[in-house]
């Protein structure tokens, strides 16, 4: 015997919809304001930020911002730290990140960079750049490794 369940899922397209316009809505509000705004989170990263570029500008720091001219933070969770540049191989996905999709991202990139015979230093990263309530299909997820 076979049954067949069928269900309406309008409401809930409809709810997706709404969400991701809401999302784009904020979004929108935060790239169009003319002074700098930044996003942070309770642990005090950045969620989001209209332009770090109008920030500097709006503070005279274009050209200025070294580690040794930032102004020290007023919060000691705040740290400044100077991080040492890096060459990094990138491979971009979106939609859900699992660990098996990152799995399969990461040995995508090994052997892209082992085809081109790229020199790979240490272990692989993953990034988390969206929110958790971020709707999947505009997620940003990457894998990344730093190369020679």
């Amino acid at each position: 015997m076979l049954r067949i369940s069928l269900t309406d899922i309008t409401q809930n397209k409809l709810l997706v919809t709404e969400i991701y316009d809401a999302l784009k809505y904020a979004e929108s509000i935060i790239e169009s304001m003319r002074e700098p705004l930044m996003v942070l989170s309770s642990e005090l990263k950045v969620m989001t930020a209209n332009l770090i570029n109008s920030i500097l500008e709006h503070h005279n720091m274009v050209g200025l911002l070294t580690i040794e001219t930032i102004p020290t933070p007023t919060d000691s969770r705040v740290q400044i730290v100077t991080i040492p540049e890096k060459k990094m191989a990138v491979i971009r996905f979106s939609w859900i990140r699992t660990d098996a999709r990152v799995q399969s991202k990461k040995q995508e990139l090994l052997a892209a960079l082992k085809k081109d015979n790229v020199t790979i230093i240490g272990e692989s990263q993953y990034p988390g750049y969206n929110a958790p309530w971020t709707p999947p299909w505009i997620t940003r997820n990457e894998v990344l490794v730093e190369i020679v």
